[in-house]
């Protein structure tokens, strides 16, 4: 199974687990880790990036299965990345828009 690593900037994001391939080992692994940056790959325990699907203003979006489902149900992991110029007002109004977002896809 291939896991994309959420590290901005990962020089090689794409890393390749043959061991992932058994349901056992998926379901009881604690952590994976980048090959290439040492980036945490199972998010929160639970989610598994699979792919990037895209990056905007104040984050990135990634396809993701979650592996306490039973049929792995796939599901978008959202990363609030703002840029580092925001002050800090912006900040707050950017923080409050990505919570407000996720609370409607939650919905």
């Amino acid at each position: 199974m291939d896991l994309y690593c959420t590290r901005p900037g990962c020089p090689k994001p794409v890393n390749s687990f043959a061991d992932l391939d058994n349901a056992a080992t998926l379901k009881s692994v604690n952590q994976k880790y980048c090959t290439s940056c040492g980036m945490p790959l199972i998010l929160a325990g639970r989610y598994l990036p699979r792919k990037l699907l895209g990056q905007g203003g104040f984050g990135a979006a990634f396809l993701a299965c979650d592996r306490y489902t039973p049929a792995m149900r796939q599901c978008v992991v959202k990363q609030f990345l703002p840029s580092n110029t925001l002050s800090p007002t912006q900040l707050r109004t950017a923080q409050d828009l990505f919570e407000r977002e996720a609370q409607a896809l939650d919905e």
